[in-house]
């Protein structure tokens, strides 16, 4: 072999050596596990997670009531607990919060209704709107609205009550109502303005529903009486009537 052929072989076999890769010895590991860390933290706590954007959906909500309830903006998105904010928010008295969501980076989105009143609660001179689970949305001056008023110390109106009103307005003709009052002892009574009171109660909103049916089948089949209808009460399975001597 020729001295040039030689000096070729040298060079390929040189050409084709394994190259030295790099080996991360365990100090090199902690140090990137550190970096990464940090880069993690800074962008965590840092302005890339905070709130900026709070989305309030619903009809005729008072969205800037609803956002300084909520208490998230400037919050970090991590630290947004949903369970807390609809907690938060559902102690304005006429929003109804159905869900909560978070959507990264930097939005929280609440989804909620408006409570509607069913009847009105007069208590003394104040008269509050109410809604059908009882829960009194805010004062008015006027109202179109049921008025139930108080004959004595009451904290607020079950559910049933108000179903029986409604009830009582939707099936007893038109104009047969005076009053709707509501007391501790008697519950619900109704007021006709024929002179007549009717003692419904209190109880489940089925019972009070089936009660007021009864009171419009009771007053039906009284029309034809000759003696004035005084006093029905409605607790009883079959109701007592009182009637004018």
């Amino acid at each position: 072999m020729s001295t040039a052929q030689a000096r070729r072989k040298h060079r390929g076999a040189r050409r084709w050596q394994a190259v030295p890769h790099l080996t991360l010895t365990p100090p090199l590991y902690s140090a990137l596990a550190l970096v990464l860390c940090l880069g993690a933290l800074v962008a965590v706590f840092g302005g890339a997670f905070t709130v900026n954007q709070v989305v309030i959906q619903g009809k005729g909500l008072p969205a800037s009531a609803v956002a300084r309830a909520a208490v998230v903006q400037g919050s970090n998105i991590f630290m947004v607990d949903s369970s807390a904010v609809v907690t938060r928010v559902s102690a304005l008295p006429q929003v109804a919060v159905q869900r909560v969501e978070t959507s990264f980076p930097n939005r929280v989105t609440i989804v909620a209704r408006l409570r509607p009143a069913m009847v009105a609660w007069r208590d003394g001179t104040a008269l509050y709107l109410v809604d059908p689970a009882g829960r009194v949305i805010g004062r008015a001056s006027a109202t179109t609205l049921p008025v139930i008023t108080s004959t004595g110390p009451a904290r607020a109106l079950d559910p049933g009550t108000i179903i029986a009103v409604r009830e009582a307005v939707r099936i007893l003709p038109a104009g047969t109502v005076a009053e709707f009052r509501y007391g501790t002892n008697r519950g619900l009574s109704i007021v006709g303005r024929a002179g007549w009171t009717a003692i419904v109660g209190t109880g489940s909103s089925q019972t009070l529903a089936n009660r007021i049916a009864t009171l419009a089948a009771f007053l039906a089949a009284t029309r034809s009486r000759p003696q004035q209808l005084l006093l029905v009460d409605l607790r009883y399975r079959s109701p007592y009537a009182r009637y004018a001597p």
